[in-house]
């Protein structure tokens, strides 16, 4: 095998790559862009800070105006609705997210100091902002009820304290803050999707495109070996994956910066630079590794398919394959997730985690390397040798 042939598929490849605007796309435009707007998006249409909630109120109890006015609070925009309204109606239509309906004998119960009175709340339980509207009232219902029964409990001579006999403590033991969570959270999972997806759509072309477009023949007659043209391929699709996650990190980073200051957190960009320099070196290294088995096995996979289109439905579920160990993860203990160091993407992305929570174990670290490096090994001797068989590659 000669370098100087294997840098000239890989030059080739790379020109070719660039002016691939489906290449550009998927590498650059989605993860720097679409990562960004859907953290984000979502949290500020969520947050009625931002975005408060309209609920209408039937008060049937003129003297119930001190729970009207506890309703008016930022998160709200509030109606108060004559009693002949027909509330359900109204919010069925979506008018208002959902209704409170104040019953006749409100404050007469309350003063009562001995029965309990009912609110009815009305909602569409198949909308989100209603979700959310029922979660504001049930705040504020919470606060107002704490007030009527600390007034209940001073009118009868026990002190308030009486309300909490038992309080609790918590402390936090964690080293890392809400920021590093949220990004041993969600960086292997956009890493993984990336690295699949980035270089997918060069990987398909350059393999079985060329077949569809009749010039892999042509390719094939160059001097330079079949093993040296794989490589070459290779390189460019690991180049193109790593870009693409290179950029996803930098969209995780923003959107993961707009999220947490919807929040109220510390900022993302500030976990990112507090890690140290050992973490930041394994999350490149298994991000390498992960660009470098996804495009090996795509090429692995590309290969057979005799058309762009069959290539496409071949790779595709790829992409859903990598998201399962991401989720799983974070719903899985850390002993579980010990005896899973083997499996394909998953060791990459519990490198990720180990390196971003500070948790890195030599013994976990040298299972979850070699194995990574094993299975890309495999993927591309495969891919190498399916590229040497004449029967394969003539699939048309």
């Amino acid at each position: 095998m000669k370098a100087g042939r294997v840098y000239a598929i890989f030059r080739k490849e790379a020109k070719e790559a660039l002016r691939d605007r489906r290449t550009l796309i998927a590498m650059i435009i989605i993860p720097i862009v679409v990562l960004p707007v859907m953290m984000f998006l979502p949290a500020f249409l969520a947050n009625p800070e931002r975005n408060p909630v309209k609920i209408a109120v039937i008060q049937e109890d003129p003297h119930a105006d001190s729970l009207v006015d506890a309703m008016r609070i930022e998160e709200v925009q509030l109606t108060v609705l004559d009693p002949s309204a027909n509330l359900t109606d109204l919010v069925q239509r979506g008018e208002f997210e959902a209704g409170v309906i104040i019953p006749s004998n409100f404050s007469r119960i309350l003063q009562s100091n001995e029965a309990s009175t009912t609110i009815t709340i009305i909602v569409d339980e198949a909308s989100a902002r209603g979700s959310i509207a029922v979660r504001v009232i049930a705040i504020v219902m919470g606060k107002y009820s704490t007030q009527v029964v600390e007034r209940r409990v001073q009118q009868s001579g026990l002190p308030v304290e009486a309300l909490t006999p038992i309080k609790t403590r918590t402390i936090s033991v964690t080293t890392s803050g809400v920021g590093s969570f949220l990004l041993a959270l969600l960086l292997p999972l956009f890493l993984g999707i990336y690295s699949v997806s980035g270089g997918i759509y060069f990987i398909m072309d350059t393999t079985a495109g060329e077949k569809e477009r009749k010039t892999l023949e042509a390719l094939l007659t160059m001097p330079a070996t079949r093993a040296e043209i794989v490589i070459g391929k290779f390189m460019v699709a690991t180049i193109i994956a790593l870009a693409s996650t290179a950029f996803a990190l930098a969209g995780l980073v923003v959107g993961a910066g707009l999220l947490l200051s919807s929040l109220g957190g510390e900022p993302a960009g500030t976990v990112a630079f507090s890690l140290s320099a050992q973490s930041l070196i394994l999350i490149g290294f298994a991000s390498l590794l992960l660009a470098m088995t996804a495009a090996s096995l795509e090429m692995l996979i590309a290969i057979f398919a005799r058309s762009f289109k069959e290539a496409q439905n071949l790779i595709s579920p790829l992409t859903i394959i990598v998201v399962i160990p991401a989720l799983a993860m974070q719903y899985v203990d850390e002993q579980t997730l010990r005896s899973l160091s083997l499996v394909p993407f998953l060791n990459s992305m519990l490198i990720m985690r180990s390196a971003i929570l500070d948790r890195v174990a030599f013994g976990d670290l040298v299972l979850q390397l070699g194995s990574a490096l094993l299975y890309m090994t495999i993927s591309l001797a495969l891919a190498i040798r399916i590229f040497q068989s004449e029967k394969a590659m003539l699939r048309y």
